[in-house]
């Protein structure tokens, strides 16, 4: 039943997966594939309340993940879920208090 309500959508880029399998190569555990995604999602994208939309027909996640790189809240805590599920975890989105701004 799990599965059901983490599955990922069929129409994530190949390329998404990629990069989750690329950021976590060198993690022999769970917690450090996490704590691998938590640390490129911190160096590599840029937190920001001034976002452009997401162009039409784009994913969001892919979006930001592949070409902005730029978000608030919400566009790390989906990213971070979605790269968690593409490793084998299958964690829950969670947004707020974690979020702060550089």
């Amino acid at each position: 039943m799990a599965d059901t309500y983490t599955a990922l959508p069929d129409h994530l880029s190949a390329r998404l997966y990629d990069l989750a399998r690329e950021i976590t190569s060198g993690a022999d555990t769970d917690y450090r594939r996490v704590t691998a995604l938590a640390a490129y999602l911190r160096t590599n994208c840029r937190y920001t309340l001034d976002v452009s939309a997401v162009p039409s027909g784009k994913d969001f996640v892919s979006y930001f993940l592949l070409e902005s790189r730029e978000g608030y809240c919400t566009y790390f805590a989906s990213a971070m879920t979605v790269l968690c599920r593409m490793v084998g975890r299958s964690e829950e989105r969670r947004v707020g208090k974690e979020c702060r701004s550089r």
